[in-house]
């Protein structure tokens, strides 16, 4: 089975990536801009191709992997195309459910999104940590899609369209306000006297640890410290310094 991507940036690039990793076909890449399909393609070591149809031609299965706000454009692009049959288009949405491309599914193709639970913040990066992630998955489901899946990867969940604002809330939660989170605590240090550098070399280990807690127990079981203790005085403490810092 042959893969294309429509659009070429980081998490398309991660993904063809850890695709031919898993002995799967990259047909190669197409973007608006020709700069970007061409950086991806020779990161994969496959094509770029010059048009839409090009690209479904010589694809099997095809990721729209385009911004969120442009995913509807292109499928309404595609929807208008005369294309081959037996093709299977997903986005790479966390927040988007199949519906949006509801044009291709009305023409009769199978259609899906797929997401994968993890941060990518570069293609090579991002390929070694998609092999160790959970993927979700929603929209159509057939033997074909089941197989890609099974060759793809151990762990995935199928959930409900209505289900996936909470999951992509869960995602945005553990992993963008985990770097807020991170900010705000250098934030913190520097007020101590600590240099943004070195603030983050003190904190860094704290944090590792708080994150390998969290792998051995659940996360009530794993708080320290003195919400834990139910210790108020120091919390109105810092409650104090927070402001402070935002005065």
């Amino acid at each position: 089975m042959r893969t294309g991507f429509i659009g070429s940036g980081k998490v398309a690039t991660a993904f063809g990536l850890y695709l031919k990793d898993k002995n799967q076909q990259v047909s190669g890449y197409y973007s608006r801009h020709s700069i970007s399909a061409d950086t991806a393609a020779a990161c994969v070591q496959t094509e770029t191709f010059l048009t839409l149809e090009s690209l479904v031609q010589h694809s099997d299965w095809i990721g729209i992997t385009t911004p969120d706000d442009q995913i509807e454009s292109v499928v309404i692009a595609l929807s208008q195309m005369e294309l081959p049959p037996s093709k299977i288009f997903f986005h790479m949405s966390g927040a988007k459910s199949s519906a949006c491309l509801y044009p291709l599914r009305e023409k009769g193709y199978q259609c899906l999104s797929l997401h994968p639970l993890q941060t990518v913040s570069d293609g090579i990066s991002g390929a070694v940590l998609l092999g160790r992630c959970l993927y979700t998955a929603e929209g159509d489901r057939s033997v074909e899609i089941e197989q890609y899946l099974e060759k793809l990867s151990r762990t995935v969940v199928w959930i409900n369209a209505e289900q996936k604002p909470y999951y992509h809330a869960a995602a945005c939660v553990a992993s963008n306000y985990l770097y807020t989170l991170a900010q705000e605590a250098i934030s913190l240090m520097q007020l101590a006297g600590f240099s943004e550098t070195q603030g983050y070399e003190a904190l860094k280990p704290l944090m590792t640890g708080t994150l390998e807690n969290l792998s051995q127990m659940p996360a009530r079981q794993a708080l320290t410290g003195p919400i834990a203790r139910g210790d108020v005085q120091t919390v109105s403490q810092h409650l104090n310094a927070l402001s402070d810092q935002h005065a």
